[in-house]
């Protein structure tokens, strides 16, 4: 799946034909999700694009011609998932790997299970469209007690991790 915002992009230039005739392309969006305005930047190009602007299904077609008889289309479904639900699914992964991660990775044993509550927090803000609160709390509350190493290249004294290797998994989800 990809964000709602995201630009995709599709390529259909391994579409071939047995005797080597060259292709046109036909390229078509059979069904968006309910509102949505996308549009395919090219119909007759090998490559095309669209902007995902709402989250839900995207049904794109391909049909080539060589010049004498076109090809059966060639659906693709692309889902675009809320950036909201594309930020609680990251922040699950995160309580997910610093659950995976040793006890000796933290500064003592309480940090796992109090970080773990604070990003529970953070994923119910985000249910309750608390999204600037949700945002606070992950960089006031959450990112600097996990960004030394990503920020000067070893912990820092507001670090819970103190393990870079712990941090440098952490940090970027």
């Amino acid at each position: 799946a990809i964000v709602q915002g995201e630009n995709v992009y599709l390529d259909g230039s391994a579409s071939h034909d047995a005797n080597l005739d060259p292709l046109t392309y036909q390229w078509s969006l059979v069904s968006l999700p309910e509102d949505s305005t996308a549009a395919l930047s090219q119909f007759d190009s090998a490559e095309t694009s669209f902007l995902a602007d709402l989250p839900g299904q995207y049904v794109i077609s391909l049909v080539v011609n060589d010049g004498f008889e076109m090809s059966e289309p060639s659906n693709v479904t692309v889902t675009a998932i809320s950036w909201e639900d594309a930020a609680s699914e990251k922040l699950l992964v995160a309580i997910a790997s610093m659950n995976n991660l040793p006890p000796a990775a933290f500064k003592n044993k309480n940090m796992r299970k109090t970080l773990t509550n604070k990003i529970s927090v953070i994923l119910q803000q985000i249910d309750l469209g608390q999204y600037e609160e949700a945002y606070q709390k992950l960089n006031d509350d959450v990112m600097g007690k996990t960004d030394g190493c990503a920020l000067i290249g070893k912990p820092d004294k507001n670090d819970w991790i103190i393990c870079c290797d712990s941090q440098n998994e952490l940090y970027p989800l």
